[in-house]
């Protein structure tokens, strides 16, 4: 399976972690499977994406001059109100906090009247190392089960037949992402 383009890391930072010299292969099948669902887990447990993407999607106005998307933005494109374009001037938006503000006028009210196409998420270069390093030692706990033909199982006990399974995200994985976790959202 070929890599996602939004993998918050890649194969290379986790081959890197495992010392596996660059030039073995054997692994990368199973290296990007993992590195993708990981992503995608992070993902899902802050609420919000990680690796920049562009969206485009239509919303409710609700007469004030401010919306809230969802944080990181990396730009806002276009906004469009009831069909007239929003000059890039006539607008703010705060990456961090995910606020689109008009200057001059309010999101009218109306259903599925507003139109944004902005970019959301952190640039590669720009994925808080905290993030990074979360998803990479995350990948190392799931390539260690997978490696060891057990996936999910923390122990097993020979005598009677005690088996554990791991928990979705380590506790240390989870306490390099809290902090990046959107209120309302994550496990």
């Amino acid at each position: 399976m070929p890599a996602s383009p939004y993998d918050i890391i890649t194969a290379q930072d986790v081959k890197l972690a495992l010392k596996i010299a660059d030039e073995t292969e054997s692994f990368d099948e199973v290296i990007d499977d993992i590195v993708s669902g990981v992503s995608q887990g992070i993902e899902d447990f802050l609420g919000r994406p990680v690796a920049a993407r562009n969206v485009s999607e239509s919303l409710d106005g609700d007469g004030t001059d401010t919306l809230l998307l969802k944080p990181y933005l990396e730009s806002v494109t276009t906004v469009t109100i009831d069909s007239i374009t929003i000059a890039a001037g006539d607008r703010v938006f705060y990456p961090k906090t995910g606020k689109v503000q008009l200057k001059y006028t309010s999101f009218t009210c109306g259903l599925q009247n507003v139109a944004l196409a902005y970019r959301h998420g952190w640039e590669t270069q720009d994925i808080p190392k905290s993030i990074k390093r979360g998803a990479v030692l995350w990948c190392l706990h799931h390539f260690k089960l997978t490696d060891k033909n057990r996936i999910g199982v923390n122990s097993v006990t020979a005598g009677d037949q005690t088996i554990s399974f791991t928990a979705s995200m380590p506790a240390d994985v989870r306490e390099l992402l809290t902090p990046y976790m959107l209120a309302g959202f994550g496990s």
